[in-house]
């Protein structure tokens, strides 16, 4: 989202807009089933939706190592991690009130965004101890990690523990009663994130410019280039649709 920097000479890698591109668009058909399912009832929509639903973790993943390589490229991940957090903690705010006045079940309390934002503000707190792991380590460590979480306390998708308090939903463990409607705590994602910060640092993306900086279309990166904006837009405007329809529908 920030023009990527590399030895005094700004560069795009066009390569990496696109495919966050391509993923946000698939976040927004995937959340707009759900929506138009909720508002209308029609069943055709939540089967889609739910035959869909099992890629949503690997679309997010992949979209969460888009954002690790891209700490290579910041000037300052700790100051967007906290301009991120900011954006978060105002979703926040914005879905407990509309789902207080609606109750349409869309209060974000720990979304991908928190998420980002502290894996952001992790790595520029930590920068200057993690940069000293040689990149190809970080990323075994880091790959291995995610596989054995996945592996070991994956069960139908991703089941997260269980806890009395109501304060450690952020790491992961979550009280009874506790809900988000997106919900990407810091464990196991900071270990997705993690793996493509040190992918970032390998070299690979400065190494081959003809592929990285290339830009076979227009479309597709400009909505990689804004994927924040597209976020935080495109709850409200399907939100929005969902109720038209569901006004129209029972008028």
């Amino acid at each position: 989202m920030h023009p990527q920097v590399l030895e005094g000479e700004k560069k795009r890698y066009h390569l990496l807009d696109a495919i966050r591109g391509v993923l946000v668009i698939c976040m927004v058909v995937h959340h707009g089933l759900l929506s138009i399912y909720m508002a209308t009832g029609n069943e055709l929509f939540s089967n889609i939706f739910e035959a869909l639903h099992f890629l949503s973790p690997y679309f997010a993943g992949a979209f969460i190592v888009i954002s690790g390589i891209c700490c290579r490229f910041s000037r300052s991940n700790a100051k967007r991690g906290a301009q991120l957090f900011m954006v978060a903690c105002l979703i926040t705010v914005l879905t407990v009130i509309a789902d207080s006045v609606y109750d349409m079940g869309i209060s974000i309390i720990f979304g991908i965004l928190h998420l980002l934002a502290f894996c952001m503000l992790f790595v520029g707190g930590f920068d200057f101890a993690i940069k000293k792991i040689n990149p190809y380590i970080g990323m075994a460590i880091f790959g291995t990690l995610s596989l054995l979480y996945f592996i070991i306390f994956t069960r139908d998708g991703l089941n997260y523990f269980s806890s009395a308090s109501p304060w450690l939903f952020p790491l992961g463990w979550t009280s009874p009663g506790f809900f988000s409607a997106d919900y990407w705590p810091v464990i196991p994602w900071i270990f997705v994130f993690l793996f493509g910060y040190y992918l970032g640092n390998t070299g690979l993306i400065e190494k081959h410019p003809e592929i990285f900086c290339a830009k076979p279309t227009k479309i597709i990166p400009f909505v990689g280039r804004h994927a924040l904006l597209i976020y935080i837009l495109h709850q409200p405007v399907i939100y929005g649709a969902a109720y038209l329809i569901q006004e129209i529908t029972n008028g």
